[in-house]
Protein backbone atom coordinates (compact mmCIF):
# COMPACT_ATOMS: atom_id res chain seq x y z
CA UNK A 1 0.00 0.00 0.00
CA UNK A 2 1.06 3.44 -1.05
CA UNK A 3 2.33 5.73 1.87
CA UNK A 4 2.06 9.76 1.72
CA UNK A 5 4.46 11.99 2.47
CA UNK A 6 3.49 14.05 4.28
CA UNK A 7 3.50 16.96 1.51
CA UNK A 8 1.10 15.13 -0.54
CA UNK A 9 -1.35 14.59 2.71
CA UNK A 10 -1.14 18.44 3.22
CA UNK A 11 -2.24 19.24 -0.69
CA UNK A 12 -4.92 16.30 -0.56
CA UNK A 13 -6.30 18.16 2.89
CA UNK A 14 -6.02 21.53 1.38
CA UNK A 15 -8.42 20.80 -1.81
CA UNK A 16 -10.88 18.45 0.23
CA UNK A 17 -11.20 21.92 2.84
CA UNK A 18 -12.28 23.63 -0.45
CA UNK A 19 -15.13 20.89 -1.46
CA UNK A 20 -16.03 20.93 1.42
CA UNK A 21 -16.90 24.63 2.30
CA UNK A 22 -17.93 24.75 -1.52
CA UNK A 23 -19.99 21.37 -0.26
CA UNK A 24 -19.51 19.88 -3.50
CA UNK A 25 -18.64 16.44 -4.97
CA UNK A 26 -19.10 14.21 -2.35
CA UNK A 27 -17.38 10.99 -3.69
CA UNK A 28 -14.30 13.19 -3.89
CA UNK A 29 -14.43 14.33 -0.47
CA UNK A 30 -15.30 10.76 1.11
CA UNK A 31 -12.40 9.74 -0.97
CA UNK A 32 -9.44 12.00 -0.10
CA UNK A 33 -11.10 11.25 3.59
CA UNK A 34 -10.12 7.74 2.99
CA UNK A 35 -6.85 8.59 1.55
CA UNK A 36 -6.03 10.95 4.32
CA UNK A 37 -7.21 8.48 7.33
CA UNK A 38 -4.82 5.94 5.64
CA UNK A 39 -2.13 8.73 5.69
CA UNK A 40 -2.51 8.42 9.77
CA UNK A 41 -2.73 5.27 10.49
CA UNK A 42 0.20 3.31 7.78
CA UNK A 43 2.50 6.41 9.60
CA UNK A 44 1.24 5.42 13.05
CA UNK A 45 0.19 9.39 13.74
CA UNK A 46 -2.81 8.58 16.01
CA UNK A 47 -0.31 8.57 18.33
CA UNK A 48 0.44 12.24 18.55
CA UNK A 49 3.84 11.02 20.10
CA UNK A 50 5.10 9.59 16.58
CA UNK A 51 4.82 13.00 15.09
CA UNK A 52 8.41 13.92 14.33
CA UNK A 53 7.55 17.92 13.77
CA UNK A 54 4.63 20.47 14.95
CA UNK A 55 3.62 20.93 11.14
CA UNK A 56 2.79 17.69 10.88
CA UNK A 57 1.55 17.14 14.27
CA UNK A 58 -0.90 20.33 13.46
CA UNK A 59 -1.75 18.91 9.98
CA UNK A 60 -2.85 15.27 11.66
CA UNK A 61 -4.84 16.85 14.04
CA UNK A 62 -6.35 19.28 11.56
CA UNK A 63 -7.07 16.26 9.55
CA UNK A 64 -9.34 15.09 11.94
CA UNK A 65 -11.05 18.15 12.58
CA UNK A 66 -11.92 18.49 9.15
CA UNK A 67 -13.52 15.04 9.25
CA UNK A 68 -15.14 15.88 12.42
CA UNK A 69 -16.64 19.02 10.93
CA UNK A 70 -17.93 16.83 7.73
CA UNK A 71 -19.60 13.83 9.05
CA UNK A 72 -21.69 15.96 11.96
CA UNK A 73 -22.79 18.30 9.08
CA UNK A 74 -23.68 15.18 7.08
CA UNK A 75 -25.81 13.63 10.27
CA UNK A 76 -23.15 10.70 10.52
CA UNK A 77 -22.62 10.72 14.44
CA UNK A 78 -20.85 7.38 14.71
CA UNK A 79 -18.14 8.87 12.52
CA UNK A 80 -18.18 11.79 14.17
CA UNK A 81 -17.86 10.14 17.91
CA UNK A 82 -14.72 8.24 15.75
CA UNK A 83 -12.85 11.55 15.05
CA UNK A 84 -13.72 13.02 18.04
CA UNK A 85 -11.82 9.82 20.08
CA UNK A 86 -9.13 10.29 17.81
CA UNK A 87 -8.53 13.97 18.82
CA UNK A 88 -8.70 13.42 22.47
CA UNK A 89 -5.34 12.32 22.05
CA UNK A 90 -4.47 15.68 20.55
CA UNK A 91 -6.56 17.29 22.86
CA UNK A 92 -5.62 16.14 26.22
CA UNK A 93 -2.13 15.17 25.91
CA UNK A 94 -0.17 15.11 28.75
CA UNK A 95 2.67 16.52 26.26
CA UNK A 96 2.07 20.15 26.45
CA UNK A 97 3.68 20.25 22.82
CA UNK A 98 1.09 17.76 21.56
CA UNK A 99 -2.11 19.50 23.65
CA UNK A 100 -0.79 23.20 22.46
CA UNK A 101 -4.75 24.79 22.29
CA UNK A 102 -6.19 24.13 18.81
CA UNK A 103 -8.46 26.98 17.56
CA UNK A 104 -11.17 24.65 17.45
CA UNK A 105 -11.09 22.32 20.11
CA UNK A 106 -13.43 23.61 22.49
CA UNK A 107 -16.28 24.32 19.02
CA UNK A 108 -15.33 20.54 18.65
CA UNK A 109 -16.05 19.21 22.40
CA UNK A 110 -19.30 21.58 22.26
CA UNK A 111 -20.63 19.72 19.59
CA UNK A 112 -19.24 16.54 21.05
CA UNK A 113 -21.25 17.13 24.25
CA UNK A 114 -24.56 18.37 22.42
CA UNK A 115 -24.47 15.19 20.39
CA UNK A 116 -24.04 13.10 23.46
CA UNK A 117 -27.60 14.83 24.78
CA UNK A 118 -29.37 14.11 21.66
CA UNK A 119 -28.45 10.35 22.16
CA UNK A 120 -29.45 11.01 25.74
CA UNK A 121 -26.09 9.62 26.68
CA UNK A 122 -25.84 11.49 30.06
CA UNK A 123 -22.97 9.64 31.71
CA UNK A 124 -20.85 9.70 28.63
CA UNK A 125 -21.66 13.46 28.78
CA UNK A 126 -20.00 13.87 32.53
CA UNK A 127 -16.76 11.51 31.86
CA UNK A 128 -16.91 14.36 28.41
CA UNK A 129 -16.92 17.18 31.05
CA UNK A 130 -14.09 16.12 33.48
CA UNK A 131 -11.56 16.19 30.51
CA UNK A 132 -11.87 19.55 30.18
CA UNK A 133 -10.46 22.53 32.07
CA UNK A 134 -12.90 24.08 34.79
CA UNK A 135 -12.26 27.68 34.25
CA UNK A 136 -12.96 26.87 30.11
CA UNK A 137 -16.47 24.73 31.67
CA UNK A 138 -17.40 28.60 33.21
CA UNK A 139 -16.61 30.77 30.61
CA UNK A 140 -16.56 29.04 26.88
CA UNK A 141 -19.43 29.68 25.29
CA UNK A 142 -19.09 26.51 22.94
CA UNK A 143 -19.01 24.53 26.55
CA UNK A 144 -21.69 26.41 28.33
CA UNK A 145 -24.42 26.03 26.27
CA UNK A 146 -24.52 22.50 26.30
CA UNK A 147 -24.13 21.81 30.01
CA UNK A 148 -26.63 24.77 30.22
CA UNK A 149 -29.24 22.48 28.34
CA UNK A 150 -28.01 19.63 30.63
CA UNK A 151 -28.96 21.22 34.04
CA UNK A 152 -32.13 22.54 31.80
CA UNK A 153 -32.84 18.97 31.14
CA UNK A 154 -32.18 17.85 34.83
CA UNK A 155 -34.48 20.58 36.25
CA UNK A 156 -37.25 19.75 33.75
CA UNK A 157 -37.24 23.86 32.07
CA UNK A 158 -37.69 22.52 28.57
CA UNK A 159 -38.61 25.68 27.29
CA UNK A 160 -34.89 27.17 27.34
CA UNK A 161 -33.94 24.57 25.11
CA UNK A 162 -37.00 25.61 22.45
CA UNK A 163 -36.36 28.94 23.17
CA UNK A 164 -32.27 28.40 21.89
CA UNK A 165 -33.68 26.62 18.93
CA UNK A 166 -34.92 30.22 17.96
CA UNK A 167 -32.49 31.94 18.15
CA UNK A 168 -30.19 29.77 16.79
CA UNK A 169 -29.08 29.89 12.52
CA UNK A 170 -31.13 27.34 10.81
CA UNK A 171 -27.75 26.38 8.58
CA UNK A 172 -25.63 25.78 11.25
CA UNK A 173 -24.23 22.26 12.88
CA UNK A 174 -25.93 23.41 16.22
CA UNK A 175 -29.26 24.24 14.89
CA UNK A 176 -29.49 20.62 13.73
CA UNK A 177 -28.06 19.06 16.81
CA UNK A 178 -30.76 21.26 19.14
CA UNK A 179 -33.21 20.56 16.94
CA UNK A 180 -32.75 16.80 17.07
CA UNK A 181 -32.83 17.37 21.16
CA UNK A 182 -35.77 19.06 21.20
CA UNK A 183 -38.01 16.43 18.82
CA UNK A 184 -36.46 13.72 21.18
CA UNK A 185 -37.80 15.78 24.17
CA UNK A 186 -41.25 16.74 22.97
CA UNK A 187 -41.86 13.29 21.63
CA UNK A 188 -40.91 12.24 25.73
CA UNK A 189 -43.00 14.20 27.24
CA UNK A 190 -46.22 13.20 24.65
CA UNK A 191 -45.09 9.52 25.90
CA UNK A 192 -45.68 10.42 28.71
CA UNK A 193 -48.26 12.86 28.45
CA UNK A 194 -50.35 10.26 26.70
CA UNK A 195 -49.68 8.04 29.96
CA UNK A 196 -51.10 10.55 32.51
CA UNK A 197 -54.02 12.11 30.51
CA UNK A 198 -56.88 10.89 28.94
CA UNK A 199 -57.11 14.03 26.93
CA UNK A 200 -55.81 17.73 26.74
CA UNK A 201 -57.81 20.77 25.21
CA UNK A 202 -55.87 21.69 21.87
CA UNK A 203 -54.01 25.29 23.14
CA UNK A 204 -52.35 23.50 26.38
CA UNK A 205 -51.55 20.33 24.60
CA UNK A 206 -50.18 22.62 21.86
CA UNK A 207 -47.95 24.82 24.64
CA UNK A 208 -46.79 21.57 26.28
CA UNK A 209 -45.66 20.22 23.49
CA UNK A 210 -43.99 23.33 22.26
CA UNK A 211 -45.91 23.36 18.96
CA UNK A 212 -46.18 26.92 17.20
CA UNK A 213 -49.14 26.36 15.36
CA UNK A 214 -52.26 24.27 15.80
CA UNK A 215 -51.05 22.14 12.24
CA UNK A 216 -47.77 21.17 13.75
CA UNK A 217 -49.46 19.62 16.88
CA UNK A 218 -52.08 17.83 14.60
CA UNK A 219 -49.06 16.75 12.61
CA UNK A 220 -47.20 15.27 15.83
CA UNK A 221 -50.70 13.89 16.90
CA UNK A 222 -50.80 12.06 13.70
CA UNK A 223 -47.34 10.48 14.26
CA UNK A 224 -48.68 9.04 17.70
CA UNK A 225 -51.75 7.80 16.89
CA UNK A 226 -53.78 10.32 18.67
CA UNK A 227 -57.25 11.06 18.24
CA UNK A 228 -58.80 14.68 17.32
CA UNK A 229 -62.10 15.78 18.73
CA UNK A 230 -64.10 18.61 16.72
CA UNK A 231 -62.62 22.18 16.03
CA UNK A 232 -59.13 20.94 16.47
CA UNK A 233 -58.17 21.85 13.10
CA UNK A 234 -58.50 25.43 13.58
CA UNK A 235 -61.29 25.97 11.95
CA UNK A 236 -62.70 27.61 14.87
CA UNK A 237 -60.72 29.27 17.32
CA UNK A 238 -59.67 26.27 18.61
CA UNK A 239 -60.72 26.29 22.60
CA UNK A 240 -63.56 23.59 21.90
CA UNK A 241 -60.79 20.93 20.88
CA UNK A 242 -59.43 17.93 22.51
CA UNK A 243 -56.36 16.07 21.37
CA UNK A 244 -57.40 11.80 22.92
CA UNK A 245 -54.50 9.94 23.81
CA UNK A 246 -54.35 6.49 23.17
CA UNK A 247 -51.95 5.34 24.82
CA UNK A 248 -47.96 5.33 23.39
CA UNK A 249 -44.72 4.46 24.72
CA UNK A 250 -41.28 6.00 23.50
CA UNK A 251 -38.59 4.07 21.68
CA UNK A 252 -35.97 6.47 22.94
CA UNK A 253 -36.21 6.60 26.29
CA UNK A 254 -34.07 9.97 28.02
CA UNK A 255 -32.17 9.81 31.71
CA UNK A 256 -34.00 12.20 32.81
CA UNK A 257 -38.24 12.63 33.96
CA UNK A 258 -40.20 14.04 31.68
CA UNK A 259 -43.04 14.28 34.48
CA UNK A 260 -40.79 17.71 35.57
CA UNK A 261 -42.18 19.73 32.73
CA UNK A 262 -45.83 18.37 32.52
CA UNK A 263 -47.26 20.12 35.40
CA UNK A 264 -44.77 22.97 34.89
CA UNK A 265 -46.03 23.83 31.70
CA UNK A 266 -49.64 23.23 32.04
CA UNK A 267 -49.77 25.76 34.67
CA UNK A 268 -48.00 28.65 32.24
CA UNK A 269 -50.00 27.34 28.86
CA UNK A 270 -50.60 30.79 27.77
CA UNK A 271 -47.02 31.91 28.74
CA UNK A 272 -45.51 29.27 26.14
CA UNK A 273 -48.00 30.31 23.65
CA UNK A 274 -46.38 33.79 23.54
CA UNK A 275 -43.07 32.30 23.68
CA UNK A 276 -42.66 29.72 20.87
Amino acid sequence: MEYLRASEASQIYSSTVQLVQNNSDIAQIDSNLLKLKRFLVLNSFLDPSNIPDTNTLTLCREILELGAEYTIAAGNMDAFEDYINKLSAFYFSPNETVSAESPKKHYFMGLHLMQLLTQSRITDFHLALEQLDTDDIRNNAYLLQPIEFEQAMTEGNYKKIIKALHALDPNSIAYKLVATLSLTIRKEIASFASSLYASLPVNDAKALLFCASVDELLALAAEFGWSVSADADGSGNGNGGRIVFNGSSSDDALDFDPTLVIEQNLVFARELERIV
